[in-house]
């Protein structure tokens, strides 16, 4: 009888241990972000470890790899199992945002999502002012993480070739574009801040983008990475030789130095913020730049990001 009681003691004991474990972990994932939010935290803590590896010179003592994954979006017009990106993944996973079934909404839907993912990757990679890699003695280096790819559904795509002229639409005949990137983020708020998107990837006060043109203001539908990018003088340099006007890969590049220094849009100079040309930029003592810019996700764009490493997951 004692065995008997104490086996069944022993059972309720189990069972309210499992309970008591479920509801914790139920409590976890109501009370916890979604998914690809609950990544994002994981990546930006393992950015601020890494930046806080002690140096010796310029060289981390540790080199501690980031905990991120590169995010895949599938930007649909409506009903999400009408439309895909398995031509741009090839199979791989990814993610569904749909963006309404009115097509005068779909620039500002899709210039909506963009903003909120550059906004992300800058807040993940600290935000220009942490350093993450050691400094090569002998070479110039630019550190290269891919934050975000973004596709195009392949319905949305023969809708958006399709869309009718409108009087608003001044620069495109066929409205096959997504128009008004750059000046969205000049206009909008992130949700809860008191900054415009430009304003917070910039860290600036300005709204100012060097080389601004309405007419060129706009994307195509092939898929897009956003690229966070940790450069030593000279390869920044370089990268902003390219960029030449203040447009990269059709639509932005903007650069921050460590710890304070100010950025803004980015093209043969910094920035209005700064007011200096980029190689004077250097004679302030700064030797470092962190940056970011959205990018056709094909061989050339990538290559022409002068790179020294690159990952999709990093």
């Amino acid at each position: 009888m004692k065995n008997k009681r104490a086996m069944t003691l022993s059972t309720i004991a189990k069972l309210v241990l499992l309970v008591l474990a479920f509801l914790l972990i139920l409590a976890f994932l109501l009370g916890s972000n979604p998914y690809d939010l609950v990544d994002k935290e994981k990546c930006h803590k393992s950015v601020v470890y890494k930046a806080t590896v002690p140096e010796v010179g310029d060289i981390k003592a540790v080199d501690i790899p980031l905990d991120c994954t590169t995010e895949r979006l599938c930007i649909v017009k409506g009903d999400l199992s009408l439309d895909d990106c398995e031509k741009d993944y090839e199979g791989g996973e990814y993610q569904k945002v749909e963006i309404g079934y009115d097509e005068d909404k779909w620039d500002e839907n899709v210039n909506a999502i963009i903003a909120e993912k550059l906004y992300e990757c800058w807040w993940m990679m600290g935000r220009g002012e942490l350093k993450l890699y050691s400094r090569d003695p002998i070479k110039d280096k630019r550190y290269c993480n891919i934050c975000t790819r973004i596709a195009f559904g392949e319905k949305l795509k023969e809708d958006l070739e399709e869309r009718e002229d409108v009087e608003k639409r001044t620069y495109t005949q066929t409205g096959k574009d997504i128009w008004g990137t750059q000046k969205y983020l000049t206009l909008n708020y992130h949700p809860g801040s008191d900054e415009t998107y430009w304003q917070y990837i910039t860290n600036s006060n300005s709204n100012f983008i060097y080389g601004w043109n309405e007419s060129e203001d706009y994307i195509t539908t092939k898929q897009k990475a956003i690229v966070f990018m940790e450069s030593d003088r000279t390869s920044f340099l370089r990268w902003v030789g390219f960029i030449g006007g203040g447009v990269v890969g059709g639509v932005l590049g903007v650069a921050v130095g460590p710890l304070g220094a100010v950025g803004a849009g980015i093209g043969g100079a910094i920035g209005k913020d700064l007011g200096v040309k980029a190689d004077e930029w250097f004679t302030k003592g700064i030797s470092r730049v962190s940056s970011m810019s959205l990018v056709d996700y094909d061989y050339n764009n990538l290559k022409n990001e002068n790179c020294t490493s690159f990952k999709e997951s990093f």
